[in-house]
Parts: structure tokens; C-alpha cells; sequence
């Protein structure tokens, strides 16, 4: 087994860094060279590029189910969408659109929810497609910021977390996405 010195560890993580767009500031810290929605893009191809791969066979075998139910634009009639939430259940077709959809379409690659999770698939009965994907998890137990501006208590931290969800994933998939009506 190499040994690497810690001195080699931190140069090589500083060049990965510079390399997907973070510049080293004089005291330390690593920030974005450019804070646009284009270079916070840029800087997750490559997690979601390695997503991808990992999940290649998966992509391929479902595939045919999405080009199934996926729908030109052109063919959209926005007057006729039929919207209807399904809860998705562990193994079923909505998972498996779910999941590719995750893995294919959102700039930041998708991290699987931790902790209590609920997932929905908007579905156009009207057109048989999928309109977007909703997806929820359990917050973060300690949040020092959120707390503050909600005036939890740490004592009412436990119970307050419990009673709420963050939305992990919230979006519209094509075409839905370019209806600006």
C-alpha cells in the first residue's frame, strides 16, 4: 500500500479544485471563481457525470420505458394537461422514472434522500407522461440558522423536525419545463 504525505494529499485536492473552477483565497479557503448559476453548473458535471456511469446499465434498461411516455414539445397542448400526484412506491414504474430522471436531467447530481423520505411523480393523464418530480426528506436536526429565524427552541428541536420535510427535489421535466404561460 502507498503512503501519501499530508502535505502531497493537500496539494493534490487543491489542484482537483482549481481544476473544477475554485480558486485558493490568501487565508485558506476554497470559493468559487465565478458564483453565476453557469460555473455552480460547470463545477457538479462532473459528480453527475460520474452518476451517469455508475448507473449506466440502469439508464439503459429503462430507456424504452421513458422514450414511452416522453413527448415532443410541439405536441404538448397545454389546455388539455391532466395533472395527478402518485405517491411512488419501492419498486414500481414510478420509482424506476424517479430514479432515471434523478440520475439524467438536474444539473446537481442526485443524492439519495437520508433519514424519512417521500417521493412523487406529477403525472399528465391527458397526455400519459410525466409533468415533474417531488421529492422529500427529513431536515437537518441541527440547524443553527433555521432555528433562529423560526425561533426554535432547542428544546423543541426534536418535535419540530419531526413534524416537517424538506423538499430534496422539486421540478418540472420536458417539455413541461418551457411552458412560460
Amino acid at each position: 500500500m502507498q503512503t501519501v504525505s499530508a502535505a502531497n494529499l493537500k496539494i493534490e485536492i487543491s489542484n482537483i479544485l482549481q481544476r473544477h473552477g475554485y480558486t485558493l483565497k490568501p487565508d485558506g479557503v476554497f470559493m468559487l471563481k465565478n458564483d453565476g448559476r453557469e460555473e455552480k453548473r460547470k463545477v457538479h458535471e462532473f459528480a453527475k457525470a460520474e452518476r451517469v456511469n455508475a448507473n449506466e446499465q440502469f439508464l439503459l434498461d429503462k430507456i424504452h420505458l421513458i422514450q414511452k411516455h416522453l413527448i415532443d414539445g410541439k405536441d404538448l397542448d397545454v389546455a388539455k394537461i391532466d395533472p395527478e400526484i402518485i405517491e411512488i412506491e419501492g419498486g414500481s414504474q414510478e420509482e424506476n422514472f424517479f430514479r432515471w430522471w434523478n440520475i439524467v436531467w438536474w444539473s446537481l447530481p442526485y443524492e439519495r434522500a437520508y433519514g424519512r423520505q417521500m417521493r412523487f411523480i406529477i403525472w399528465d393523464k391527458y397526455h400519459n407522461a410525466p409533468i415533474g418530480l417531488i421529492g422529500l426528506q427529513s431536515p437537518i436536526l441541527s440547524w443553527r440558522a433555521r432555528d433562529k429565524h423560526l425561533g426554535i427552541k432547542p428544546d423543541e428541536r426534536d418535535f419540530w423536525v419531526n413534524q416537517s420535510l424538506n423538499a430534496q427535489r422539486v421540478g418540472a421535466l420536458p417539455p413541461y419545463n418551457d411552458i412560460r404561460e
